[in-house]
């Protein structure tokens, strides 16, 4: 008998690793941005990007003091994505504001920098998406958040300014900066030119 409950526990715990029961975990991470030592980077706003799947991103808005709390990272190694783009009085020229991929206050669709566009709605009369396709649309729409506020109005940008950075740390593709986010509380200060 002892056996059997043996081998039941050891199959449960196999079937939970394979199929990823616990892929999803998450963790708060805080810091502060600064500009080449010189002082904090007055607002825009930080991603976590796993690396492992890249539909795994958790954000939020950098404070004018540099500032940043981000509730949802998920856990292991990340790309992080610092932009301010949204800030640049001069992206805007000629463009209604919210208008994604043209310096306006992004939206949450294929116009982030560095964000992918949401994902597609299932076809109709299909079967819908899969448990694991739906985890992975929840994820990425908790990292759309943060650009979904900030394009519907309801993200305070007052005190930030645009300072011009390095075009690289705007997508999650060319940024050089990266964390390895663990269980519990994180902290991570990056420096950016």
């Amino acid at each position: 008998m002892r056996t059997r409950f043996s081998l039941f526990a050891l199959g449960l715990a196999v079937l939970f690793a394979l199929t990823g029961c616990n892929s999803d975990r998450r963790a708060p991470v805080s810091g502060k941005i600064t500009v080449s030592g010189k002082g904090p980077l007055p607002g825009g706003n930080i991603r976590f990007v796993s690396v492992a799947d890249p539909n795994r991103v958790g954000g939020a808005l950098i404070k004018p003091d540099g500032t940043y709390e981000v509730p949802d990272a998920p856990l292991g190694e990340c790309k992080v994505v610092v932009d301010n783009t949204h800030l640049d009085p001069n992206a805007n020229k000629g463009t209604a504001p919210g208008t994604p991929g043209t310096g306006g206050m992004p939206g949450a669709g294929p116009g982030m920098p560095g964000m992918k566009g949401a994902p597609a709605p299932p076809s109709i009369g299909g079967s819908g998406p899969k448990a694991a396709d739906k985890a992975k649309m929840n994820s990425a729409a908790k990292g759309a958040e943060v650009t979904s506020e900030m394009s519907q109005g309801k993200a305070d940008l007052s005190g930030q300014k645009y300072v011009k950075l390095e075009a690289g740390y705007a997508k999650a593709e060319t940024t050089t900066l990266k964390a390895d986010i663990k269980s519990g509380a994180n902290t991570y200060d990056f420096d950016v030119k």
